[in-house]
């Protein structure tokens, strides 16, 4: 578990130690009254259900199955994110609705950058969060930033539509 620091105070100038009151609130964050602020943990799977109800974790050597091979039948749509990325937690939320609303209709799945940096890498992720939905086994839309839930909704409805045609 990474260990963060919130609003500290500066150890006396040559002192390697934090505060007390810097420890106290590292203490309490790390008890768990701050793990809220973090996305529940995913669980890599090797090959998808195509109804998942929740977003899925994907890992560098089960993305070709979970996310190439499912975007054979169904769009994927793939968020590129990083647990520190403020803005990543702000779409988290909607995200995970997104995927049951659409459930046997698309699948959400998360890949953590700085778990798999050549996943990012291969599809020239620079920014976060970055969207990208899959089909056919190629990207077909993507997203950089913060969008609302309906505008997400609304590209990969189009994606939904135009498959089913």
């Amino acid at each position: 578990m990474k260990t963060r620091i919130l609003n500290s105070t500066r150890a006396p100038f040559g002192s390697s130690k934090p505060s007390s009151r810097a420890g106290s609130i590292v203490r309490r964050f790390n008890s768990g009254l701050g793990s809220s602020l973090d996305p529940p943990p995913l669980q890599p799977t090797s090959i998808m259900n195509s109804s998942f109800s929740h977003p899925v974790s994907v890992s560098e050597s089960s993305f070709d199955a979970d996310v190439l091979g499912v975007s054979q039948q169904q769009p994927v749509l793939v968020d590129f994110w990083a647990s520190w990325c403020g803005p990543c937690k702000a779409i988290a939320a909607p995200l995970a609705g997104i995927a049951a609303e659409r459930a046997g209709q698309a699948v959400v799945a998360k890949v953590d950058v700085d778990a798999h940096p050549e996943l990012a890498a291969r599809y020239g992720i620079r920014s976060i969060p970055a969207l990208l939905v899959f089909r056919g086994g190629r990207v077909v839309d993507s997203v950089v930033g913060v969008r609302p839930k309906s505008e997400i909704l609304q590209r990969l409805d189009a994606v939904i539509h135009a498959a089913a045609a």
